[in-house]
Formats: C-alpha cells, sequence, structure tokens
C-alpha cells in the first residue's frame, strides 16, 4: 500500500481552497458560518461601512462569549507584568525583554482557557511589549495596560476569524474583485475598531464578558412622506 506523506503547508492549502457550489458561488471554507452574512455584505456592497461594522462586532461578541472568561483572567495577571516593566522604566533602571517575554508565555501555560483564545492573548502581550519597548510608554497607568491588552485581543481575534481570512482568499463570492474587497475591510476598520474599543471598556470593568453590549447605532433622520412628495410635486411646476 503507497502511503503519502503530505507536510502541514500542503494540508492547510488542501483545506483552504475555496470549493465552487453547484449554482457557481464560491465558499468560504475557512471562515466560521458565524461569519458568512458579514462575508456576503462585504462582497455585495449595499451596506455601509457602520452597518458592517455592527455586523462584525456582534460576531465577535458571540466568539468572545465563547471563548469565556478565562482569556480576561490571564489578561489581569498579565497586567502585573506589565505593570512591573512599567516601575522599571520609571526608575530608569534596564528591562530585560527577553525575560519579561518569557514570564507572559509561562503564566499562559498554566491558564485555564481554550487554547486558541489563550494565544490571542500572548500575541497581544507581545504586542504591548513591542511597543512598550520601542517607545518607552511608561508613562501608562494599570488601567491603561487592561484595556490596551484587552482592545488588542479582541482586535486579534477579528483579524483572525476575519479580516485575515479575507485577506488571504484567492477568489470571493461571485467573483468580486479582491482589491475591491480589501477596499471594503479597510474602510470598516476604523468602526469596528471604535467599536471593540467599546466592547473592551465594559469587559476591563467588569472582568468577564458574559453580559456586553453593542455600542448605540448611528442616530438616522427620520423621513417625513408627506414633506418630500410636497416638494417633489413643487419641482415638478
Amino acid at each position: 500500500m503507497d502511503y503519502t506523506i503530505l507536510n502541514v503547508d500542503s494540508v492547510l492549502d488542501i483545506m483552504t481552497r475555496e470549493q465552487p457550489m453547484p449554482d457557481g458561488d464560491i465558499i468560504h471554507p475557512t471562515l466560521s458560518p458565524r461569519y458568512y452574512s458579514l462575508y456576503e455584505q462585504v462582497c455585495e456592497g449595499h451596506c455601509d461601512e457602520d452597518a458592517l461594522a455592527r455586523e462584525a462586532l456582534s460576531c465577535l461578541k458571540k466568539d468572545v462569549k465563547d471563548f469565556g472568561d478565562g482569556p480576561i483572567h490571564l489578561i489581569e495577571q498579565e497586567v502585573t507584568v506589565f505593570e512591573h516593566m512599567a516601575t522599571q522604566l520609571q526608575q530608569s533602571e534596564g528591562v530585560d525583554w527577553a525575560q519579561e517575554r518569557r514570564k507572559i508565555k509561562e503564566l499562559a501555560q498554566y491558564a485555564d482557557g481554550e487554547k486558541r483564545a489563550l494565544a490571542h492573548v500572548v500575541k497581544a502581550c507581545e504586542q504591548q511589549l513591542r511597543d512598550l519597548q520601542a517607545d518607552q510608554h511608561y508613562g501608562l497607568r494599570p488601567s491603561d495596560f487592561l484595556l490596551s491588552l484587552t482592545r488588542r485581543y479582541l482586535l486579534n481575534i477579528y483579524d483572525a476569524h476575519f479580516a485575515g481570512k479575507v485577506e488571504q482568499s484567492r477568489q470571493h463570492d461571485n467573483q468580486i474583485d479582491h482589491q475591491y474587497v480589501l477596499t471594503r475591510l479597510t474602510d470598516m476598520r476604523p468602526s469596528v475598531i471604535k467599536g471593540l474599543e467599546y466592547l473592551a471598556e465594559q469587559i476591563a470593568r467588569r472582568n468577564d464578558v458574559q453580559v456586553l453590549r453593542l455600542p448605540q447605532r448611528p442616530h438616522m433622520r427620520m423621513i417625513d412622506l408627506s414633506m418630500d412628495l410636497e416638494r417633489d410635486l413643487s419641482e415638478l411646476v
């Protein structure tokens, strides 16, 4: 019997190829079904950036709740590492950055929670550490670290579960141009970031993810049909 051994990259390539449906549409095999509607909306172009961002935040909120409070408890522990570094910088002491990186990973090894979620936390900490090392932002307060790490954690989930996967796609639904999809993702990103900051503030305040509220919808102007009809008739006269 012939056994063929595939390397990891080959397996991932096979798994992530878009498979055509009978009607000619393209499935996005790497996206969770939770994000299918958002992906279709991005490709169709009917919704504005705020509407897309709200749909993205709705999906993200469900992901965060599925991951539970374990990652948030890890973030709280990681904050103490950053507090220590901030104190060292304030006192003009040298920081052993390699050692601090090891501390971050060691805390994650003993944390409770889904491995994927904990990995997002570790990545958020590494991002924060790089910024701290590059810019020496020793003026951040402990509450700032908590909020910053939580915000980065949420953004990492969004990028890993949706934006990053869509950006790496070779083909898109209904053969939509890839550059058009990238533009849509770029245009909606500021609204997504603003919304996840709102979620991060709730999580940092309550230290859990069980009750999260989305930002209020943008105020919409109410249309007076009778006034609009009179105006239209006057323009015809």
